[in-house]
């Protein structure tokens, strides 16, 4: 593919209002992350009155494509309202949002949905203060309308708990003060991706799941979460009060909604009532009073746009007509349609701004607890990344702590250094190598030279004091260990001949083997591609008792795990899980929907910006690996070649 951007024309003629149009002032670009390019060209050739060709502007996510719609590469993007928060933020933009994307339900609301206060009629509450001490029922933790909304509307109020303490996460301030403020409650989920961490505040702030179904699972399937479940807390498990959304409080109750006609319930709508900002009650059947609204999702384009709207407003009209029925991979990942929300409906151009500002959406994205606190070793950051061998560096030298590392490939492992050898040879563990032949990855890295001489030492097999030269007795058949010879890695110049006797050609451990220069190859579980599976094995030396198994089993048979890119921190392990817990949460919501924004791979032609390229998820240290790396690091920096 060339590096010109594609293009989506959207080209027609509105009856009576446009004569022959010249198509290059009638072109519009809708810009699509990479990964769903061929479901917009497919989109391209869907039949449709307008005439329009269709082409595409290909982004590494959504984030580029507003700045792709700012620069005038394309024209608009389709957008949740959290991109319209940071499209507003962004230096000299113009972006208006130009249609909407509603429900067949509910296709006139203004908003996608309302965020409510619903308690019994007869409670007996006329301030918001006197919210304290209730008993709360929630849809889940992180949701919006059960748990951010109720929490930017509570932390403005003096009564509420500051949740400013830096020594604990800022998720953590938010569950203590909850769990300070209300009672008893329910708000079920997963609290913090790392699954002890998870266990451990569900232990401590167990008051936020004592009204659950399950409150020692306090997680989803829960008859008491969710829009109608909170309600069900309310009504039937003691709540005094449930965060929810009004469409449900209406279904929930039988009351109509939308285009929806009343239905039959067993619930009484006249038991329950609406709490109002000013402490008032509405009844549940009367327009809710709501506390702040989820706008909906919709078309963001740059302002030139305006001026040849109507044409573009009619094809997206068409195309989500003709996608409606099938739901084809475009009608979602190209366009932002979805099953329920794929009305398409007009609106006055609005600023991104004014959009949210209108629905009281814009504070609930930017609720803040206040500045972190400053911890790392001079007082300057929280995180530093370091990589792979370092990782232990950083510890002893530094007193640095792993918080949490990169892992790999589908499988989300860390690398492991492993030993590969052909299918058929009767090599079963670490001594059936002596006096054979060895290939590895280049001197100094961990899975070609470090994991094995580490485990070599630690089995006795040679001693630490000539370590590296040893490795060639051992290996006395001969040796390739690329690099050994450079003058940095050698600078006495000792003789490395029998380091050097196997190599030849590209020195790849992978090749070495394949030409039958080596009986063994040492190389990372990420080199594992250059092997074919139907010739090769892995040598299980982490086991004591050998074995091999095949390539795909790296996390069970190999070597010895490797320290992957890490980040570290000068906090006790204790407390490391306070700091991982934001990152480690986006970079679990951004593995699952990178399109919305890539934090790993090339940023804008640039590599290892924040994580490995190759990284596709993070993952929580733990203490006995790292003190596995410290171990491996303190016996190889004792190494020499003589």
């Amino acid at each position: 593919m060339n590096d010109q951007p594609l293009i989506i024309r959207f080209v027609m003629h509105e009856e009576e209002q446009y004569e022959a149009v010249d198509l290059q002032t009638m072109v519009d670009k809708i810009c699509v992350p990479q990964q769903h390019l061929k479901a917009c060209q497919e989109m391209r050739e869907v039949p449709t009155k307008s005439k329009a060709d269709v082409e595409c502007v290909p982004a590494r996510d959504r984030m580029e494509c507003l700045q792709l719609v700012q620069q005038r590469q394309a024209d608009f993007v389709p957008v949740d309202p959290e991109d319209m928060y940071v499209a507003s933020k962004m230096p000299n933009q113009d972006f208006v949002l130009f249609q909407e994307y509603r429900t067949d339900e509910e296709p006139n609301a203004e908003f996608r949905y309302q965020a409510v206060i619903v308690v019994h009629k007869d409670l007996n509450i006329n301030n918001l203060d006197q919210l304290k001490g209730l008993k709360s029922c929630h849809t889940g933790v992180d949701r919006n309308v059960g748990y951010k909304i109720p929490l930017t509307m509570l932390m403005k109020r003096q009564i509420f708990p500051k949740m400013n303490d830096h020594s604990i996460s800022p998720k953590e301030n938010e569950l203590r003060a909850l769990s300070t403020f209300f009672s008893q409650s329910c708000i079920v989920g997963k609290w913090s991706p790392d699954t002890k961490t998870n266990s451990v505040w569900k232990s401590q702030y167990s008051k936020l799941c004592s009204l659950c179904e399950h409150p020692d699972k306090c997680d989803y399937p829960d008859n008491f979460s969710g829009y109608e479940g909170a309600l069900r807390c309310l009504a039937h498990n003691g709540g005094e009060v449930a965060f929810t959304k009004v469409i449900y409080v209406r279904k929930f109750f039988g009351l109509p909604v939308g285009n929806v006609p009343a239905s039959t319930s067993s619930e009484n709508p006249d038991n329950f009532a609406y709490l109002c900002a000013d402490g008032s009650k509405v009844s549940v059947r009367n327009d809710p009073c709501s506390w702040a609204a989820r706008p909906w999702q919709g078309l963001l384009g740059h302002n030139d746009i305006l001026a040849k709207l109507s044409p573009l407003r009619e094809k997206i009209k068409q195309l989500a007509d003709s996608g409606s029925a099938s739901k084809p991979e475009w009608f979602t990942d190209v366009l932002g349609l979805t099953e329920n929300i794929h009305h398409v409906a007009d609106n006055i151009p609005i600023k991104p701004a004014d959009y949210l500002k209108k629905a009281n959406y814009t504070e609930v994205i930017e609720r803040g607890h206040g500045p972190p606190e400053p911890v790392v070793q001079d007082n300057g950051s929280d995180l530093t990344s370091v990589d792979d061998n370092k990782v232990a560096e950083a510890a002893n030298k530094y007193n640095l702590h792993p918080v949490f590392h990169e892992v790999y490939g589908d499988a989300k492992l860390p690398n492991y250094a492993v030993a590969v050898v052909k299918k058929g040879t009767s090599y079963n563990n670490i001594e059936d190598l002596r006096g054979k032949r060895s290939c590895h990855n280049s001197y100094g890295s961990f899975s070609g030279l470090n994991a094995p001489l580490f485990y070599l030492i630690n089995k006795k097999v040679i001693n630490s004091g000539q370590c590296v030269k040893n490795l060639g007795d051992f290996f006395s058949g001969g040796v390739c260990l690329p690099g050994v010879d450079k003058a940095e890695n050698n600078p006495k110049g000792n003789d490395v001949s029998s380091l050097k006797k196997q190599c030849s050609g590209d020195n790849k451990p992978w090749n070495c083997l394949k030409e039958n220069r080596a009986d063994v190859a040492f190389v990372s579980s990420s080199d594992l591609f250059n092997f074919d599976e139907s010739q090769y094995e892995l040598l299980c030396l982490n086991k004591e008792t050998g074995g091999r198994d095949s390539l795909s089993k790296y996390a069970t048979c190999n070597v010895a795990m490797a320290p992957s890119r890490s980040w570290v921190s000068a906090k006790e392990f204790l407390s490391d899980v306070s700091i991982a817990h934001t990152p480690l949460a986006l970079a679990e919501l951004y593995e699952e929907e990178p399109y919305l924004f890539n934090i790993f791979g090339e940023f804008m032609k640039n590599n290892n910006v924040i994580f490995n390229n190759a990284a596709r998820g993070l993952k929580t240290t733990e203490k006995m690996d790292f003190e596995k790396f410290k171990a491996i690091h303190d016996v190889i920096s004792h190494c020499a070649l003589a």
